[in-house]
């Protein structure tokens, strides 16, 4: 039991750091400067989310130099931990988790209770 608790504070310890290195923003050079939208801009196509197929709507829809695409995505830029496929369990119980619950697909999980992964708050169970 004490080895599971050392654990849990390494690893808040590591996301109490990791987020005070995020608020310096070191992604951000990564990714094309956020766009203010003013009062009275007109485009003509609105993407909404900037995943893999809206990123690749913008950028088709970019093509036509004439045309004014505007990509809306949630949040600001990526945390640093997403930038290390190591440290995506980092991310759990945060802000960029969305609360995402896995399926069970038969052959993940099935050491898990429910046989599933659910990111979870700490407050709840």
């Amino acid at each position: 039991m004490a080895d599971a608790a050392t654990a849990l504070a390494t690893i808040q310890s590591m996301q109490l750091t990791l987020q005070m290195i995020q608020s310096l923003v070191p992604t951000a050079w990564r990714y094309p400067a956020q766009y203010t939208v003013e009062n009275g801009d007109t485009f003509d196509f609105i993407v909404v989310g900037g995943g893999s197929a809206g990123s690749v709507v913008g950028s088709r829809l970019t093509e036509n130099k004439t045309a004014r695409v505007l990509v809306i995505e949630a949040g600001g830029y990526p945390p640093l931990e997403s930038e290390l496929p190591a440290w995506f369990t980092l991310l759990a119980r945060s802000a960029y988790d969305f609360n995402y619950t896995s399926e069970n697909d038969g052959k993940t999980a099935q050491n898990l209770q429910g046989e599933y992964i659910k990111f979870t708050h700490s407050d709840e169970k």
